[in-house]
């Protein structure tokens, strides 16, 4: 059986409060679900507030020259944490591009270092 809400007609329900995945501010437009707010959006590249939200596929690259392979993001302040990082994606023939541990526990990054951010960078 289902739970039906009857509001009485002239009230309105209280909205739900939701929040930017990315800074948890409050969010002005609760229709999109989920969604950066405004500031993020402007902030991140689009594949790394992707990659909060849905677990996927990423790469992004350093200044320092390693091309990182994750498949979840999570941004806090002026760092992001890097999760799914798989050991055998991370080799590469280049040494300054290597990794110099595969980091099983993820890896927290400045964003400010990231130089580019993709989206299913082998593809989809």
């Amino acid at each position: 059986m289902t739970d039906i809400q009857n509001v009485p007609s002239g009230e309105k329900s209280e909205p739900k409060l939701v929040r930017c995945f990315a800074c948890k501010k409050p969010v002005n437009d609760p229709e999109e679900f989920p969604t950066p707010c405004q500031e993020c959006a402007q902030r991140y590249p689009p594949s790394l507030l992707k990659a909060c939200c849905d677990q996927f596929d990423y790469a992004c690259k350093l200044t320092s020259g390693e091309i990182i392979y994750f498949t979840k993001a999570t941004i806090s302040g002026e760092y992001c944490a890097l999760e799914g990082l798989e050991a055998s994606k991370q080799l590469s023939t280049r040494r300054e591009q290597k990794l110099p541990h595969p980091f099983p526990r993820g890896l927290d990054v400045r964003v400010s270092d990231i130089l580019w951010c993709a989206d299913a960078p082998e593809g989809s």
